[in-house]
Order: C-alpha cells, then structure tokens, then sequence
C-alpha cells in the first residue's frame, strides 16, 4: 500500500539554474553545530532542510525544529545519511506551527533523551507539527519518552508510520487526547510502533487513547480514527477493527509476526486488513496455531498532512 501525501517536491537545483521560479525557501543543509533549525517559511514556501552527510547534532541542547514565530521548517532525512540528536528532540516548540521532520526510505535518526512533538501553554499554540516515517527501513529511533502530550494548546500534532516506516520508544508514549479540546494524532498505513515493555492495557477498549489513533483505508485515501468522543462518552467505531497492538513475548511470536528477536518484549501497534479471504483465513489460523499474543480486534473508525 502507498499512501499519497501532499508532499512539496523540492527542485533547488533546477530552480537555482534559473530555469524555474525558486518555490520553496530554501534554508539549507544541516550541519553538526547546529541545535536549532527556526527560519521563517510559509504555508506557500516552507523553509527546507536536509543533510549532505550523517549528521549529529550537538549534546548542550535538544535539537529543535521550529522557533517561536517561527513555522513551516521542513527536515528531510533521506536514504542517504542518518541524523543523531544527542541531547533530545523537539518538533514544534511553543507558538511554532506546522514543523516537521520526514523520515524517508532507509532514511535513519537515532535519539538520546526525549522526543516532545508540540509544546503548548496556556499563552501560546503549537499546532500541526509532526514526525513523518514512511518507506522500508525508514526509522525513529527514542532511547528515552515519545511526548505528545505538551500542554492546552498543543493539538492536532501527529506521529505518521506508513508503508514499513518504523518507531522505536525506550521509554513511556503518551499522546493527548480530550472530550472537548481536540487530539493529537497516531496515524498507522502499514508502519508501525513499538514500544518497550508490556503496552497492551494502555490500548485496551474504552480508554481515551484510542479516539487519538487512526489507521489508513484505501477506499476513503485517509486516515479514519478508530474511536470518538460524543460529549464525554467514547464510541467505537468499525476502524477499531482494523488496530492492532501485539506483545512479543518470545522468538516464536517474534517470527510469526514477522519481527526479528531484536522486538522480543515489545508491544508492536500497526494496522491489519480485518477481513482475510477465507482461504488466508484458514492458512492464517494453521501457521499462527498456538501463538501467544495480546491483539486488539474489535466490533465497533489520514488526515493528510499539509
């Protein structure tokens, strides 16, 4: 499955040549002095970053992106190079809006310490920024908290995993959610989550976490949440059917769901097709006979990144 964003392509080189108009605002190449990436774009010319070698950052601060008053920073991590920030991360730091970092195929970024994406208060927003992992061996990598839980105002902030896109957290994940003040979003098209330790009672039925998870449908071409809140009550919806959230318990498990033993002792969240032909059916229950595991599927739903 290929999910379609609303990606900006970025043709610096041409545009630079002067056979085309220069579209983006081109901030620059990512060097290891680097702590901060807060140039000014916009919704029409996103300040662009990238890297020309494998990257790390700086241990004096968490290397963030975005600034306040400072928007629309765009960081791409292609197959080609690695990013290490050493002391933290920060996607979307207070009044900042729309920042992201873009970890492409075979793309690679390691973290030490925290990720925060979206840091809100009471005074200021901090909205709309996000992490995008998309592509086989693309991966996130936290030795420490994946934070997307940063205050009053800090929604609609998201965490993307599609086509084989992969995050790893050490430590806790938690991710905002409110009957009344919005969410922040998990978005799950064929990538995955993994989280250390025993995970599975966080995602149980009825807990507030699911109405900020969503899971791409082909027939709509978007995200679809797998619960809501009407007032203060939660519902289900059919998409919860389509969640799963697995603990790997043993080299067994780890094989049948076609992890390596590296996952063993992971909680894994990534979607699943809910309706097998019957003849999948029946090879799924012949070659999963006997496995052990903790798997959401339930009864009773992309916004596309901008």
């Amino acid at each position: 499955m290929m999910v379609q964003k609303n990606k900006i392509s970025l043709f610096l080189g041409v545009a630079l040549s002067g056979l085309l108009p220069l579209q983006l605002h081109a901030a620059g190449v990512v060097t290891d002095t680097m702590i901060q990436l807060g140039d000014a774009g916009t919704s029409t010319s996103p300040a662009e970053w990238w890297l020309d070698h494998n990257t790390v950052s700086p241990a004096t601060d968490p290397f963030t992106i975005g600034g306040y008053a400072r928007s629309y920073n765009h960081l791409t991590i292609d197959q080609n190079h690695s990013f290490t920030a050493s002391n933290g991360l920060v996607v979307g730091p207070s009044y900042s809006f729309r920042n992201l970092m873009d970890i492409q195929t075979g793309g690679n970024v390691s973290v030490t310490g925290d990720v925060r994406v979206g840091t809100g208060s009471i005074s200021y927003y901090s909205t709309y920024n996000g992490i995008n992992i998309s592509g086989e061996n693309a991966t996130l990598s936290i030795s420490g908290v994946l934070d997307m839980y940063n205050g009053y105002n800090a929604m609609n902030n998201y965490l993307t995993l599609t086509d084989g896109g992969k995050a790893v957290v050490e430590d806790a994940f938690s991710l905002y959610y409110h009957w009344a003040y919005g969410n922040n979003w998990l978005e799950l098209g064929g990538g995955s989550l993994f989280l250390a330790g025993d995970k599975t009672s966080d995602f149980a039925e009825g807990n507030g976490i699911l109405s900020s998870i969503k899971v791409w449908d082909d027939d709509t071409n978007a995200f679809e949440r797998v619960s809501y809140y009407s007032s203060t009550t939660l519902y289900s919806t059919p998409y919860l059917n389509w969640l799963a959230v697995d603990y790997i318990e043993d080299a067994a498990q780890a094989a049948a769901l076609g992890y390596s033993d590296d996952f063993i002792g992971y909680t894994i969240l990534h979607d699943i097709n809910p309706v097998p032909e019957p003849a999948t059916l029946l090879l799924f229950g012949t070659g999963l006979a006997g496995l052990v595991s903790t798997r959401i599927r339930r009864k009773n739903m992309r916004r596309c990144n901008e």
